[in-house]
């Protein structure tokens, strides 16, 4: 049996009773365990907590006191539970074999600011939370992280960007450790931009959690379809640690150039125990394809995690990123770019009042891009410069009062934004219909406070109730109140039920009336000039969602039905004309509605053999005046996988994705509309396990090369065979 020393370190706890499950994630926080278990083992049953400076053991037998369970270390930070149900048994070798597991505590960073609002259990999320491990990952065929998450429910990926819920990309927020990604707010990066997504190391990625429904209004401004929140890896600082990943995928048809990527990280202490150092980096190149050109990535991320004792972490992080593209087209020539640096200090405490997490932040995203249209102007190289900073903090405490366990979350956001062009682009529109260039400076600052609290009301029954204030220096107050229910009608069936209003106030660009800028649709052959407007209202929503949720032996799944009522809606309305090129201005015209079905299907067929299957059917999407499409999403979307364990070095894994009819908004006002007929692609991809520290992966996407039928511009990315080889220490 593996016992580590650490085990036998002291650690001060303050955990209050509760559901077992919400009582090991926060003891996997403040020991730094990870504790793998399947969710059913831990259903139903309750934890006395354990309070005192204990040793981790010791903690942990006291948190699993009367529950019947047991535990056992399988690495030196990693234990297992255990129990009567048969979930899990012991090898030959001592190792335990369980059924798909759920992970709670460790193995991420320190804790950040809104990680509290995101418990593990499906159970007890207001909404729906879909979680893409780094395992995930690793074993894809994915060149990138938005790949990944095709086969989430209710998410459609397009241009590497992330629509969920029909509501269209723009209402996607994107986080890191629970700050959010400000790079979206630039206008000018050019259709090659491969979205927020990309901004960090996939092998600095620990998780990816993305929320859907009525919970995604905790986060403020921009959730309204949802939240995608990327957690990176916590450091090691026990033992020296690296890890380095070498891709190639290889397109046969003109629809997608090939891909080279090369990864790494590497993680070591300086003082044992104490102080550590990561470094992760990320170089990725795609070559020529028919849209985007040839485009080159470079991420680079430093941290250093200094713990004082065992209830107190701090880290320090610092990185840069560059995603540059040139396109060699008539008319878009030139070297385009967007850079990103960050930097954040945070802070993370066990207290006798409760846990702390608290980070500081500053990022600074800057474009240069090259926009041209022979026929009407000359070219225009425009650039922009947008800076934000602030904090974020939390609070978490449990406590029973009345009978009834309470586990509250406390939040603080507050930050201040400014955006600047480069003064060699931008320009101005004036009432005699006259375009001249110029400098823009806009700022905004922003303040956000909630509350959550999760009431476990009985055994079976939950509510989850939480209040939002947000005030926005421009748009002044907004209140985003959410409530959910759960209850558990079996051991194994849950039902749970949710409403919440969301918001999305208008950004910088779009509130300031002397801020114009150029956008030229290569594919459409369409040059527009496009016009803030001061007098821009928040747009404002209403989530609905219900579901079932099912967990009983092998069979894990889940099906939920969502409502979302968007008003104010902003879009662009044409006000007047420059040398031939049409100006648009932002106004709150319109209100939008999508509504929709999913869900997921998870079957352990057998030891070795598991079937996924994950669905979306959209059944409304559109902008409730015009009747226009509210997003290019198919009306059903469907991920089929089966993975075979076939030897204990050899896994293979055949997939479908299915995509139903979708809707390209064409035209030179964009209300046309063609129809993309629906069509299906197949995977397959084998993982061969060298050593204990070596893999290869290799496999072909799209294998049949599957193309819609359509006029359109859109295309599907054609065969791709590819190639990967990691290794790690």
């Amino acid at each position: 049996m593996i016992s580590p020393a650490g085990a036998q370190v002291t650690v001060s706890y303050a955990i209050a009773p509760g559901p077992l499950g919400s009582v090991l994630t926060q003891f996997g926080q403040a020991s730094g365990l990870q504790i793998f278990y399947p969710a059913d083992l831990v259903r139903g049953k309750r934890s006395s907590g354990v309070s005192g400076a204990l040793s981790v053991d010791a903690a942990l037998a006291t948190v699993l006191s009367g529950t019947g369970l047991v535990f056992q270390y399988t690495s030196e930070s990693t234990v297992t539970l255990v129990g009567n149900t048969g979930a899990g048994t012991l090898g030959d070798d001592g190792a335990v074999a369980l059924d798909p597991i759920l992970v709670e505590g460790g193995g991420l960073a320190p804790a950040t600011p809104n990680s509290a609002l995101m418990s593990d259990d499906p159970r007890l999320q207001a909404g729906t939370k879909t979680v893409v491990t780094a395992e995930d990952l690793a074993n894809g065929g994915n060149t990138n992280v938005a790949e990944a998450m095709k086969s989430v429910p209710g998410v459609f990926v397009t241009n590497n960007k992330i629509s969920i819920g029909g509501a269209g990309t723009d209402y996607t927020k994107i986080m890191i450790d629970g700050v959010p990604v400000t790079t979206e707010e630039l206008k000018q990066k050019g259709a090659s931009y491969k979205g927020d997504l990309e901004w960090v190391p996939m092998d600095a990625i620990a998780r990816i959690e993305v929320i859907q429904g009525p919970g995604a209004a905790l986060y403020g401004s921009g959730g309204i379809g949802g939240v995608v929140n990327i957690i990176t890896k916590k450091d090691d600082q026990e033992r020296l640690k690296g890890a380095l990943t070498a891709e190639y995928y290889a397109a046969t048809g003109d629809e997608t150039g090939s891909t080279k990527r090369v990864s790494g990280s590497v993680s070591a202490p300086l003082i044992k125990g104490a102080l550590s150092m990561s470094l992760w980096g990320d170089f990725t190149r795609h070559d020529d394809d028919e849209d985007g050109g040839q485009r080159e990535s470079k991420d680079l991320k430093a941290r250093v995690h200094w713990r004082p004792d065992d209830a107190q972490d701090l880290t320090f992080e610092i990185g840069h990123s560059d995603q540059s593209y040139m396109k060699d087209t008539a008319e878009d020539d030139g070297l385009n770019g967007v850079v990103r640096d960050t930097l954040s200090l945070r802070h993370s405490g066990q207290w006798s009042f409760g846990e702390e997490a608290l980070s500081l932040f500053w990022e600074k995203s800057t474009t240069d891009l090259a926009v041209s249209n022979t026929d009407t102007v000359t070219t225009l190289q425009q650039s922009e410069d947008y800076r934000t900073y602030g904090l974020e903090g939390t609070l978490t405490d449990t406590y029973t009062l009345g009978g009834i366990d309470h586990a509250v979350v406390y939040g603080l956001e507050a930050s201040h934004a400014r955006l600047a062009d480069g003064g060699q682009g931008s320009l101005y529109y004036s009432p005699d219909g006259s375009v001249a260039g110029g400098g823009s400076t806009s700022d905004m600052t922003k303040l956000g406070l909630y509350a959550k609290d999760q009431m476990s009301i009985t055994d079976r029954f939950r509510i989850d109730t939480a209040l939002r204030y947000d005030y926005n220096s421009i748009y002044g107050d907004h209140l985003s109140p959410v409530v959910n229910a759960a209850y558990d009608i079996t051991d194994a069936l849950t039902f749970k039920a949710g409403i919440g209003k969301s918001f999305k106030a208008p950004n910088l660009r779009q509130s300031n009336e002397d801020y114009l800028y150029a956008e030229y649709k290569a594919n459409r052959g369409i040059m527009t000039y496009w016009l803030g407007n001061d007098d821009l209202k928040p747009e404002l929503a209403t989530n609905y969602m219900a579901g079932f949720y099912y967990d009983q032996g092998p069979i894990t799944g889940s099906v939920s039905g969502f409502l979302n009522n968007i008003t104010n809606r902003i879009q662009g309305n044409e006000i007047g004309t420059f040398n031939g090129v049409r100006v648009k201005q932002y106004v709150n015209v319109n209100e939008a509605r999508t509504s929709g079905i999913q869900g997921n299907l998870n079957y352990a067929l057998s030891d070795r053999l598991q079937w996924n299957t994950t669905f979306s059917k959209l059944l409304e999407s559109k902008d409730l005046a015009s009747g226009s499409v509210l997003s290019e999403e198919p009306d059903i979307k469907i991920h089929t996988e089966l993975s075979w364990q076939a030897t204990d070095r050899l896994m293979l894994t055949g997939s479908i994705d299915h995509y139903g009819k979708q809707v390209e908004v064409t035209g030179e006002d964009s209300s046309g509309e063609e129809r993309i007929p629906a069509y299906t692609v197949a995977n397959v991809l084998a993982k061969y396990t060298l050593t204990d520290h070596a893999s290869l992966k290799a496999g072909v996407n799209n294998i049949f090369d599957e193309q819609p039928d359509t006029d359109a511009d859109y295309t599907e990315d054609s065969r791709t065979y590819f190639i990967s080889a990691s290794l790690d220490f």
